[in-house]
């Protein structure tokens, strides 16, 4: 069939699930795609792909904030608010018009601020994690700024998926957890494939005692958890074992982050290849305390078989269980006793790391993964 793939970003190797969702769907279909780019991003990962077009719009940043305040006394969300380019819905409207795709595949709910551009048109919405229960978290922990604005947005974005669901034909989340957050209409599971070679850290040289964070560096939770790992943690670790280093990998990292750069940490930024990042680590941290969904950088520290250490939430939220699949650590205390008894018993990481690689082998098949998609997509065929 023709589909219509729309997008608040471009699907890319940082975006790894829009990409492999993408990926799978041209298999099988003619895909189109609409969406909105910044000046920071390139398509190159979009344009392998044969895809049938590419329309985007590049966004600006002082009309989308204008858009955004516009919003605060119309009780709309302010995501939403903040995307809607009208210049991206004439584009739509124009592709719905000439094109007549058979269905329109929204991805995440920021590009459902485009639903009315495409009439009435099969809808199917990858929500891929419940962004309000995101605002949620945020009204009740950090700075005043930050509780405020998820006091705001939280119900607004909610309202925002409740009528989402109810348009689209199908939708998606990629946490069993999520699942039950939407009430009313039944979803379902579309696991996040990620981009990273399995098992590589088969052969791996494991000659350093390389402690890695992997993450999109400019995304606020990352950037904290890092630097809090950094600060609080590190230390603690390297009093037991001294050659302990943290590498921080991931694009655009901030002031906070570069300034941790030294002899024990390493801020590597961007990389191309991440197989060779995790084929070097002994260990995988994954320090989240805010967010949703299913991280994708504890699935791609469990697909190569890097020992992981994480957080409650996160491992809860990926139905992985603790001292199986994953350790898991809360305080700082617990953190460092982890961290460091992963480095200094390799036993234990090696079967940590196995059952961590099995379980993403049985949870993540391809088959598995995919299966969803293409049953929700030939409904209504």
């Amino acid at each position: 069939m023709k589909i219509l793939f729309i997008a608040p970003w471009l699907p890319s190797v940082i975006r790894p699930r829009s990409l492999a969702i993408l990926r799978e769907l041209v298999t099988q279909h003619e895909v189109g795609f609409c969406g909105l780019t910044s000046s920071a991003e390139r398509a190159d990962d979009l344009e392998r792909l044969p895809i049938a077009f590419i329309r985007t719009v590049e966004q600006q940043w002082f009309p989308s904030m204008l858009r955004a305040l516009a919003a605060l006394p119309s009780g709309q969300s302010l995501q939403l608010a903040y995307v809607r380019d009208q210049r991206l819905s004439t584009v739509i409207q124009s592709v719905v018009e000439e094109w007549q795709p058979d269905l329109c595949y929204f991805n995440v709910i920021r590009s459902t601020a485009f639903l009315e551009d495409v009439g009435r048109r099969r809808v199917v919405i990858d929500l891929d994690e419940m962004r309000s229960d995101y605002y949620r978290q945020m009204s009740t922990s950090g700075k005043l700024p930050s509780r405020l604005l998820g006091a705001i947005e939280a119900p607004r974005l909610e309202a925002a998926e409740k009528r989402a669901v109810e348009r689209a034909e199908s939708f998606f989340v990629s946490s069993p957890m999520d699942l039950a957050l939407v009430h009313g209409r039944q979803g379902r599971l579309l696991r996040s494939s990620f981009l990273v070679g399995r098992a590589a850290s088969k052969g791996a040289d494991h000659s350093g005692n390389i402690i890695l964070f992997v993450g999109r560096l400019s995304y606020k939770p990352n950037a904290d958890a890092v630097v809090w790992f950094a600060e609080r943690v590190l230390p603690l670790v390297r009093q037991a074992i001294p050659d302990a280093t943290l590498r921080i990998v991931g694009e655009r990292p901030g002031a906070a982050i570069r300034r941790l750069a030294c002899a024990s940490i390493e801020v590597a930024g961007f990389v191309e290849n991440l197989d060779e990042e995790y084929a070097r680590a002994v260990v995988n941290i994954v320090p989240i305390n805010v967010g949703t969904g299913v991280q994708m950088k504890l699935l791609q520290g469990l697909a190569t078989g890097v020992p992981t250490v994480t957080t409650p939430e996160v491992a809860r939220r990926a139905g992985i269980v603790a001292g199986e699949e994953c350790l898991v650590a809360s305080t700082e205390s617990e953190w460092a006793r982890a961290v460091g008894d992963l480095l200094q018993h390799p036993d234990l990481g090696s079967r940590l790391g196995a059952s961590g690689a099995a379980w993403i082998e049985r949870e993540y098949a391809p088959n598995v993964l995919f299966g969803e998609l293409h049953g929700a997509l030939a409904g209504g065929e």
